[in-house]
């Protein structure tokens, strides 16, 4: 839980508590971003939880608060990070857990596996890393050559003022079909 508290708070969220009006909702773990428009709520899952319909509490409080709180945005934007041990959930549970994940009425819910680290990783806010390569290597074109086998449709291609019209209209030649 320290690991995901420390990765919430680098990412611009701030750990707070859920009210309507003065009642606090029963969440220990509520990270919303800088400009309150989104909430994660983080609950940790064992199997007897999973046996006691928890989630469909927690979607019941989850309920009252998008129905009563004043924020429009947080209404629309809530979502529920259940943690659990896959290695002590049978088999039954896996799909209960699959039914959940595909439920998104009341919130969103994701499941991450306590003991797998890679995970976070598929949090929304975390940024994925990409690698641009430079599109003008000669390795890259001739690559492209090769897959649309015409220097003529790539000579076209890479131009910077693609005329979009005329490939539509000379794309059977271009092809060479």
């Amino acid at each position: 839980m320290q690991k995901i508290d420390k990765l919430f708070i680098e990412n611009g969220f701030k750990k707070e508590k859920l009210y309507i009006d003065k009642e606090e909702l029963p969440f220990n773990n509520v990270y919303i971003n800088q400009s309150n428009t989104e909430v994660y709520i983080v609950e940790k899952l064992d199997l007897n939880d999973l046996q006691n319909n928890k989630i469909e509490e927690y979607q019941d409080e989850i309920l009252w608060f998008e129905n009563f709180t004043e924020n429009y945005f947080l209404k629309y934007n809530m979502n529920l990070i259940i943690l659990y041990d896959e290695q002590n959930i049978e088999d039954e549970f896996k799909n209960y857990i699959q039914k959940y994940e595909r439920d998104s009425n009341i919130c969103k819910k994701i499941f991450l596996d306590i003991n797998n680290k890679d995970n976070l990783c598929i949090l929304p806010f975390i940024n994925i890393e990409v690698q641009k390569e430079d599109d003008s290597s000669a390795d890259t074109l001739e690559k492209l050559e090769c897959i649309l086998k015409s220097k003529d449709l790539l000579s076209i291609l890479i131009q910077e003022d693609l005329d979009d019209s005329y490939i539509e209209s000379n794309v059977v030649d271009l092809l060479g079909i």
